[in-house]
């Protein structure tokens, strides 16, 4: 803080009243003369507070020729510990976001939501007459004006919340998609859906039928219980079985994809293929990259201490390590 006049009195004096109870620390780390800390100054006056319990681990006094401006700058070190007490890591991850502008199906899908919406309440008619009132009523304009654009504003911004939370699925496979690979997901769901179909947990049980006939189960309606398990167990060591091969077929599949687009002439969807197939190779030469030149990833966070009236207390459940952190 840059408080152009000398350390000792003033503004000391009011912050190390009782209920702020700050001290000045700079003045510790001086040695045996006092420096000067405006370039034509001859005393110290810039400082730094801080309260009882944050532990001040270091401190540098950069030269004039490396801060900026006309005040030295300082450097302060203060440990994690005393700030937000320990285990002091990322407590989760943001969540992901469906609306993806490198998604071309996603940003397709949600454009066609919001006109569709837009058309539905009449947005760009309810526009122009609004503008047409502003015009007509000048400046400043009326409070009940004012109420109208607000609502047509506030019904816009739902429908673009609306058709983002619409625009795509967020799903995570285990595995890449590829056709194969899909087959042995299509065929796993099957199964669920027949052994849910016998424990009386399904309505369209007549969907269920003809979706197990589409992946070769053979007569579902006769199977029991004990041979729907095995199936279903069988399915899920065919799809483990291709865990080694599934990049290699998501590469395949892409290409495939591909060469149609370029055979039928489809420039768009060619596009978006190319698009896919660069995006990945650039992930994952970045994530080696990052991996190679970063540190070892911090774990979850189990648990974080604060200080609270001089007392140090300690959160273990996830509840407590959000609030604590946020």
């Amino acid at each position: 803080m840059d408080a152009n006049e000398p350390i000792e009195g003033g503004i000391d004096e009011l912050l190390a009243q009782e209920g702020l109870e700050m001290e000045e620390f700079t003045h510790k780390y001086w040695g045996g003369a006092e420096p000067y800390t405006h370039i034509s100054g001859s005393r110290a006056i810039d400082r730094a507070y801080k309260t009882k319990d944050v532990e001040v681990a270091g401190f540098k006094m950069l030269s004039f020729v490396e801060s900026f401006g006309d005040h030295r700058n300082f450097v302060i070190d203060i440990t994690t510990r005393s700030m937000i007490g320990e285990f002091a890591y990322k407590v989760q991850r943001p969540v992901s976001r469906r609306l993806v502008m490198a998604q071309q199906h996603c940003v397709d899908r949600y454009n066609r939501i919001v006109e569709e919406q837009f058309a539905r309440h009449r947005i760009v008619e309810r526009m122009d007459a609004v503008e047409s009132l502003v015009e007509m009523c000048g400046f400043p304009a009326p409070a009940w004006l004012k109420d109208m654009i607000n609502k047509l504003h506030k019904q816009m911004d739902e429908i673009r919340i609306h058709a983002e939370k619409k625009c795509r699925k967020i799903l995570r496979p285990e595995l890449p998609f590829s056709l194969p690979i899909q087959y042995w997901y299509d065929k796993i769901h099957a199964y669920q859906n027949l052994i849910r179909r016998l424990e009386g947990k399904t309505r369209n049980n007549s969907n269920i039928i003809r979706h197990a006939l589409r992946h070769d189960i053979e007569d579902p309606k006769s199977l029991t219980m004990e041979q729907l398990r095995d199936g279903l167990a069988w399915a899920q060591q065919r799809k483990q079985q291709n865990k080694p091969n599934a990049p290699g077929l998501r590469k395949t599949h892409l290409r495939d994809q591909l060469v149609n687009a370029k055979a039928k002439g489809d420039k768009k969807k060619e596009k978006a293929v190319k698009q896919k197939i660069e995006g990945k190779h650039c992930r994952r030469m970045w994530y080696l990259i990052s991996r190679a030149t970063k540190g070892p990833r911090s774990s979850a966070v189990l648990k974080t201490q604060r200080i609270i009236d001089g007392k140090r207390i300690q959160y273990e459940d996830e509840e407590g390590v959000v609030d604590s952190i946020q």
